[in-house]
């Protein structure tokens, strides 16, 4: 029995270093991307990486030390692959996003023009994209959150040749035929995609428009694009109310991460995208996005009765009541933007309370979660959080659905949802809404 655990312990830790060196690729792109999206906690998962890798390795030898036998492991490790091979669908496939394939083989790099309807845009696919070893996309992201005004598309650069993306495409468009009882058609899928992503992919260009209601760096802020790896900001004009912007990318500070990613041949070519990207401006033609459609009633009344974090019986009624407008703040435990923006918050509330107004924050991940419960009551202690904080229901969810973290919704002394919800952190975005609609009543 020792020994059969032994054998067990050494298997795991096998597949734990494999798994890590395996995907070592998507570690640094990880690196970059957390970098881009400047996440406060972005240097903690880099240590941790880190920190598991060595105990594997430590941990790996150690068990070889004390007496493992390689027939055993040969064993066990037959009887893994049997119980893998019989379960195709589990979470190995629950794990593979369909739809991130399904865009990546929409798009060509042989193709006359890339539409790109959300955002609102069309690319002319330039001659030298042709030429490309490897691979290019765009990803639509579209409106930040429902009513934002912000929209989003990010041009992608995949460092794999034709034939895996051609394998990849064929995999996926037999997946999409349909009749897959065994699950084999989407482990072919599977197969392809890890090989064609093995590498990871790298932004070189983002497409940003927004209403007139933000600037530049607010929109930028919105769509999650931070200024550490911005370039040049190239105006692309107007249409109607949105404002476009071509933005490059500077990867000056970042290249020893890229080039942990890529081949020299591919980074050489993934660099020049980069360096060039501006050029691509001309061959961008506007057109009009097209705005999320919002899932909640403008002029709907809300109603519902929860407990403040405490447990202490709340109704949304008596909440509401002799306050013209009450902002609504859904946030997360774990959603960091949700928490640095707390401060702010409490000092709005306070600058509120003179004209009748308030703000309430409900956290969406205490429902039925007394863990959640617990670090969320001392998040709002660690940011000296005065305001009244309660927990979710599904009521209140169904009422008011959360596309996106944080989101706000301001309701008048009834619980009338006044206008559309702001989503993203921006404490200017709130002070004018609720001046605004403090004017308009």
């Amino acid at each position: 029995m020792e020994n059969a655990d032994q054998n067990y312990t050494l298997i795991s830790i096998l597949k734990i270093h494999v798994h890590l060196q395996h995907n070592a690729n998507l570690y640094h792109v990880f690196r970059m991307h957390m970098y881009d999206m400047k996440f406060s906690f972005f240097p903690r998962y880099i240590i941790v990486y880190e920190i598991v890798s060595i105990i594997a390795a430590i941990a790996m030898v150690l068990a070889l030390l004390t007496g493992c036998r390689s027939d055993a492991f040969t064993e066990t490790e037959s009887t893994s692959a049997e119980t893998e091979s019989a379960a195709p669908d589990d979470d190995l496939y629950a794990e593979l996003d369909l739809e991130e394939i399904r865009n990546q083989t929409a798009f060509t790099k042989n193709a006359e023009k890339w539409e790109i309807p959300v955002t609102g845009c069309v690319l002319a696919v330039p001659e030298s994209f042709r030429k490309l070893k490897g691979q290019v996309f765009p990803y639509d992201v579209g409106e930040t959150g429902a009513g934002s005004g912000v929209f989003h598309c990010r041009l992608f650069y995949v460092p794999s040749p034709d034939e895996d993306r051609e394998a990849l495409t064929e995999a996926f468009n037999n997946y999409e035929a349909g009749n897959d009882p065994d699950g084999s058609k989407l482990a072919l899928v599977a197969e392809a995609a890890e090989k064609y992503q093995e590498r990871g992919v790298m932004p070189f260009l983002d497409i940003l428009a927004f209403s007139d209601a933000f600037s530049l760096d607010e929109a930028k802020s919105e769509a999650w694009i931070s200024e550490t790896t911005v370039g040049e900001s190239i105006d692309l004009g107007q249409k109607g109310s949105y404002k476009y912007y071509c933005l490059t990318r500077d990867y000056e500070s970042m290249t020893a991460i890229i080039k942990d990613s890529f081949t020299d041949a591919y980074y050489a070519e993934f660099m020049s995208l980069v360096e060039s990207a501006d050029q691509l401006a001309a061959n961008i033609t506007v057109t009009q996005p097209t705005p999320m459609e919002a899932d909640f009633s403008e002029g709907a009344i809300i109603s519902f009765e929860t407990t403040d974090l405490d447990g202490n019986a709340v109704s949304s009624a008596d909440l509401f009541a002799g306050h013209k407008v009450t902002m609504i703040n859904i946030w997360a435990t774990w959603c960091g933007v949700c928490i640095e923006e707390m401060p702010g918050l409490e000092e709005l509330n306070s600058e509120l309370a003179s004209k009748d107004c308030q703000i309430i924050g409900i956290c969406d991940d205490t429902a039925d979660d007394t863990l959640a419960l617990a670090e969320a009551k001392e998040i709002l202690a660690g940011k000296g959080v005065t305001y009244t904080n309660l927990v979710q229901t599904e009521k209140i969810r169904d009422m008011l659905p959360i596309p996106a973290y944080p989101i706000s919704y301001f309701v008048d002394s009834e619980g009338r949802i006044l206008t559309s919800p702001e989503v993203g952190a921006n404490l200017n975005a709130y002070r004018s809404r609720i001046n605004k609609l403090l004017k308009d009543q």
